[in-house]
């Protein structure tokens, strides 16, 4: 499931629920579902929720937040310079855009 879904809660189980039936909705089963955990304790009890819910947890993946960030500076750095002229083609101005992106991704940190 492509993009970024946010959901708060003061009871981990709601929180856990919530996330195994947003995993069990049809889409692309080779696509990998990055969730992001805190501990790999909280990885371990996520894990089997689901799969409790589901009847298996599979194709996901949890980083932690700082993992993430980094992994998402390197995707930006690499496709910065295809990005960019393929940006400027289309008249955006891809060297403001591209560092809109690389602050706010900073600012995270």
């Amino acid at each position: 499931m492509p993009g970024l879904t946010l959901y708060t809660s003061n009871r981990l189980e709601v929180l856990a629920r919530e996330l195994a039936d947003r995993l069990r909705r049809p889409g692309d089963p080779l696509q990998t579902d990055i969730i992001i955990v805190q501990s790999r304790g909280m990885e371990r009890w996520l894990s089997l929720a689901i799969a409790r819910r589901n009847g298996i947890t599979a194709n996901c993946r949890f980083p932690f937040p700082q993992a993430f960030i980094d992994e998402l500076k390197g995707k930006l750095s690499y496709a910065s310079e295809d990005w960019v002229k393929a940006a400027d083609k289309k008249g955006i101005d891809g060297k403001a855009a591209l560092k809109f992106y690389m602050d706010q991704i900073a600012s995270m940190e």
